[in-house]
């Protein structure tokens, strides 16, 4: 049997496990993927509920982090926060780089469509902005289509990245009415922090791809997060990466039989013997247009079955940047980077 499943981790009781015949469960991570340097992908957070890691993210901008809506759906704002700036989830070891906000709100899409996973993203908005830098910064949507919260640290608790790590509570946060648990859809967010990021060279905003289909197929593009490792359900202490092949949307319907494929929610990627998985939802699918890295998808769900989880010559599902362009600039007036 094959199911899609949700690449987030179960906190507490919040949201009921399924059995996996009705309702894919949620979580994530990177399987085979290798250790991240810090300041290697300086838009990547840790979005936790408390203090434990939870989902990935990327940061729009020094108060703004998107994210996918099934990470932050029954979710308060006010137990959510942001790691940035720390190749490990808690800052540890990424002390001097590590910055820690809290969400003050945020944001996902009406269409947010649970069954079938269309729609999964959501946009978290600050506390308190972050100070952008090498190691913290924003990174830019990607624009091409199919065819063509902690940062600052390399660890999701910090640990080992204490100098560059930075902390922050989600003030509020905001996902799509039309969010879609079973079919996934519209499974973004935005998560609103209480205070800005010290955005630096360890913790920066990325910008939205700005290629269509027939573009992003031909780009180089990466997957990060702490995700687990491997079938052990093994997760990892430092952010891990790995390269991601972007499907087309007929290679994407083809690898997704007996499943609905919205290709306008979602965009596939598929690559031999590696994956993302449960502890990688929300995070970034980032493609370079040249020298540019640019967000193009954001982690939503992938394929378990014959009793193995996040199967990697299935395609793995990510909730399309042109989600997010849309609730930055119809629902939230907002021009991210990287746009006319």
């Amino acid at each position: 049997m094959k199911v899609l499943v949700a690449t987030v981790f179960l906190i507490g009781a919040a949201i009921a496990k399924p059995r996996a015949a009705e309702f894919p469960s949620f979580d994530f991570k990177i399987i085979n993927g290798d250790d991240a340097e810090l300041g290697q992908f300086p838009w990547q957070v840790s979005l936790q509920v408390g203090s434990r890691h939870n989902c990935g993210g990327s940061i729009l901008s020094a108060d703004r982090v998107a994210t996918a809506a099934h990470c932050v759906e029954f979710q308060n704002p006010s137990n959510l926060r942001i790691v940035a700036g720390s190749t490990t989830y808690s800052g540890v070891n990424n002390e001097e780089t590590v910055q820690i906000r809290q969400v003050a709100s945020l944001d996902y899409d009406d269409s947010w469509d649970t069954p079938a996973f269309n729609w999964d993203y959501a946009i978290l908005y600050l506390d308190e902005p972050l100070e952008l830098n090498e190691y913290v910064s924003a990174i830019e949507l990607g624009t091409m289509d199919d065819d063509g919260i902690v940062a600052g640290s390399t660890t999701y608790s910090g640990v080992n990245n204490e100098e560059t790590v930075q902390i922050r509570q989600v003030a509020s946060l905001d996902y799509d009415d039309s969010w879609d648990t079973p079919a996934f859809n519209w499974d973004y967010a935005i998560l609103y922090l209480d205070e800005p990021l010290e955005l630096n060279e360890y913790v920066s905003a990325i910008e939205l791809g700005t290629m269509d289909d027939d573009g992003v197929v031909s780009l180089r593009c990466t997957a990060s997060g702490w995700g687990y490792e491997n079938q052990n359900q093994v997760t990892p202490l430092d952010l891990k990466f790995a390269d991601m092949t972007a499907l087309s949307n007929a290679d994407c319907r083809s690898g997704l039989t007996g499943i609905d494929h919205n290709p306008d929610c979602h965009l596939c990627s598929r690559t031999s013997g590696t994956s993302i998985c449960f502890g990688d939802s929300g995070g970034p699918l980032v493609c370079w247009e040249g020298d540019t890295p640019r967000l193009y998808g954001i982690a939503s769900f992938v394929y378990s079955a014959g009793g193995q989880i996040c199967v990697d010559n299935y395609p793995s599902g990510w909730a399309r940047q042109l989600l997010v362009m849309r609730a930055l600039t119809m629902r939230l007036a907002y021009i991210p980077l990287g746009l006319p």
